[in-house]
């Protein structure tokens, strides 16, 4: 029974493995038919996709106890949309399995049916079907304008309203900055497994989202590329929120939305850019690559910390992934954020880059002592052996791909910031005020309650 549950996970790595690119599939009874296509974009999406979901997978059959069926039938759901929704190639076949993937994740949140559960989920779900609205509003305006559903056919145009409805209805789904406020309830508060690819892979649905629908042949103006940098900044600054949460997923949550803040203001850099659009594409592709790898290990970590505390295996996996999410000399880390940099000619974007290195550094550092407070039961062999792909994935990907590493004090001087911002809170005895998760909803709910 196990192994036909997993099947379809390892089937859509096969697939993704040895699927060439340039594959192209059509459906012409569906609708008005559907296309299915691999470009090199799909390609790499499908990959880290496909990988993530299938050790997810793996590891929701060995901790999931409780109404296993249940959630089983959510989560394959869910990755029936998620995996095609990389190769989706017309506005139909995307726009379905994007509502198919967003609106089945609602049961992975709400599995654990505690009251967080559900409140977490309804937040969610609520944030998930006003994105659905505006991206249809905005595909159907497309569609009509150029009377074709094809992606292609919608180069050199000119930005219209429908691609700012689109643009801020994939921009729920990354976590961009006042869009933010469902993802670390729902991260928080969903099973591992769930949170994994939560953050993982699905954030990055709607990045792949902007990819498709924006390109460097539109005219952007001014107005939106600054308005994209500017929400990204603030989405890198919003991830500090973390330090105040006293769960290690919240803190977590809040560290992908700070993270998602540099893939924001990149693509903000792009369309401002456009000679270097394909340029900065890739280094984005690369960014969500790896934060894909290490986000989706370190969030299933945190529950095996939460049963054995940070054991022997536990705490080599938080070094790898945390010193990689903050970009640390010799890391996968250290290569996305040298790409990000070296695209860009201003100035003040690589001092955000560097500021935001050092609120991961903060957040990582925030894990690491309420890790602490979990008793070690177990320093045998778990459930996290099952993470060391993941982290095998992370330690090699830069290698992989024969990058020259560049060593400079500046890469580790972020954490060197981070642990001086500790040393003084715990020297002056200041300590670590607790706010609520959400931050501007809970303001909001706060307010009413008033």
């Amino acid at each position: 029974m196990s192994f036909l549950v997993i099947l379809p996970f390892v089937l859509g790595f096969l697939f993704s493995l040895f699927v060439p690119i340039d594959f192209f599939y059509r459906v012409d009874w569906f609708l008005f038919g559907l296309e299915f296509r691999v470009d090199y974009i799909s390609k790499q999406f499908l990959l880290f996709t496909s990988f993530i979901w299938l050790i997810s997978a793996v590891y929701a059959m060995v901790s999931i106890k409780e109404n296993k069926k249940s959630y089983f039938f959510w989560f394959i759901f869910t990755y029936i949309g998620n995996l095609f929704l990389c190769i989706s190639f017309d506005v139909i076949s995307f726009y379905l399995f994007f509502s198919l993937m967003s609106l089945s994740s609602f049961g992975l949140i709400l599995h654990n049916r505690s009251n967080e559960a559900k409140n977490a989920a309804f937040v969610y779900i609520k944030y998930a079907i006003f994105g659905e609205v505006l991206i249809f509003f905005g595909i159907i305006n497309l569609v009509f304008t150029f009377g074709s559903f094809n992606f292609s056919n919608f180069i050199n145009a000119d930005i219209s309203y429908s691609h700012l409805l689109i643009l801020i209805g994939f921009g729920i789904k990354i976590g961009m900055f006042l869009l933010h406020s469902w993802l670390p309830l729902a991260h928080s508060n969903a099973p591992a497994s769930a949170s994994a690819v939560l953050s993982a892979v699905m954030l990055k649905a709607g990045i792949l989202g902007w990819f498709r629908f924006f390109n460097s042949s539109l005219e952007y103006g001014e107005f939106l590329p600054y308005c994209l940098m500017t929400l990204g900044i603030l989405g890198i600054f919003i991830g500090f929120y973390g330090l105040f949460q006293d769960k290690i997923k919240a803190v977590l949550a809040y560290s992908s939305i700070s993270q998602m803040g540099f893939v924001v203001l990149m693509f903000g850099v792009a369309i401002y850019d456009t000679k270097n659009y394909d340029l900065i594409l890739i280094a984005i592709l690369f960014f969500i690559t790896h934060h894909a790898f290490n986000k989706a290990a370190i969030f299933l970590l945190a529950n095996e910390i939460s049963k054995n505390g940070l054991n022997k295996l536990n705490l080599f996996i938080f070094f790898i992934t945390s010193f990689s999410l903050i970009g640390l000399p010799f890391t996968s880390g250290a290569m996305a954020k040298d790409l990000l940099k070296s695209e860009v000619d201003l100035f003040f974007v690589l001092i955000i880059l560097t500021i935001g290195s050092i609120i991961t550094s903060i957040l990582m550092i925030r894990f690491y002592l309420l890790s602490k407070k979990y008793e070690i039961k177990n320093q045998s062999f778990n459930n996290s052996v099952l993470i060391l792909p993941l982290i095998f994935v992370s330690v090699f990907l830069a290698y992989i791909l024969d990058f020259n590493f560049s060593f400079s004090i500046w890469q580790i001087l972020p954490l060197f910031i981070a642990i001086i911002f500790f040393v003084v809170i715990y020297k002056k005895g200041l300590g670590i005020k607790v706010l609520p998760q959400g931050d501007i909803l809970s303001l909001i709910s706060f307010k009413k309650r008033d």
